[in-house]
């Protein structure tokens, strides 16, 4: 298995034939999508139907079912094709996370890790399709500084059919990656923040009176993160709260992780 980048700590790989059975368990745990979608759960094809899926023309060497594997099994996937309308444009058919990894950030790093790997394969735009109905993904895509171009009405899937907008995102041959912060810089970190061994990360551990307190925290944090577009990676467990910050495109910490450790370090919780 090709493993192609990495999103923190999880390995993104190309899937094959192979992978169905892998591939379908995530498909199963998705059906909130497909049932938008299609009006029906994914069937026992889904996986293999997914794995063989090219655009009109498209060559296997040229399409991409990528896994975001944690352990044993797969949180994510997301599917592309190179060459789709010219030699340096790419389209982004599928992107799905498992629903206990949304809204906690994954799906901005995973995005994020897969353009600048996009992009270094030579791509210099990406275009995408939305459904109408998907708010959620429409917002999310906005919100990476993609443009809505174009409308086609009742286009079918399964039992709906559907208004779908297409959406593209030039990447432009100016388009450069983050620095990383040097030895410096990561040795004067905001206060409480702690690098990693690997310094690929900074991270800080919380403690609240109780799981309400520990809650409005994580809202504030989340309208910050939300407003500099750049989102952590967090757990909580009743009044604890773990924040690791990184740049996954860069692959490393930036001056975004620290920027947005400073905001976080003023946040001030009513008593």
């Amino acid at each position: 298995m090709t493993v192609l980048f990495s999103v923190g700590q999880l390995q993104a790989v190309r899937l094959q034939g192979g992978d169905v059975a892998w591939l379908q368990d995530l498909l199963l745990r998705c059906a909130d999508y497909f049932e938008m979608a299609e009006g029906d759960p994914p069937d026992e094809t889904a996986a293999a139907r997914e794995l063989a899926d090219r655009p009109p023309g498209g060559k296997d060497e040229d399409s991409f079912t990528i896994g975001l594997a944690e352990a044993e099994r797969l949180v994510g996937v997301a599917s592309m094709s190179r060459h789709y309308r010219g030699p340096d444009e790419w389209y982004l058919g599928l992107m799905l996370l498992d629903p206990d990894c949304r809204g906690a950030g994954l799906g901005a790093a995973f995005y994020a890790a897969l353009e600048n790997w996009a992009a270094g394969m030579g791509a210099r735009k990406i275009l995408l399709a939305v459904l109408e109905v998907n708010e959620r993904g429409a917002k999310f895509w906005r919100a990476h500084n993609y443009l809505s171009k174009r409308r086609h009405l009742a286009m079918r899937l399964g039992r709906l059919s559907h208004t779908v907008i297409e959406y593209e995102k030039s990447l432009g041959e100016e388009r450069t990656m983050v620095k990383l912060l040097g030895e410096k810089e990561l040795s004067d970190l905001p206060a409480g923040w702690a690098l990693a061994a690997d310094k690929k990360s900074i991270a800080q551990k919380f403690k609240f009176r109780d799981f309400v307190e520990a809650w409005s925290f994580m809202t504030h944090v989340a309208l910050l993160a939300e407003k500099a577009d750049h989102h952590p990676e967090w757990s909580n467990v009743y009044n604890r709260v773990e924040i690791v910050l990184s740049t996954h495109e860069a692959g490393g910490v930036t001056a975004r992780d620290t920027a947005l450790a400073a905001a976080i370090g003023k946040i001030k919780i009513p008593a």
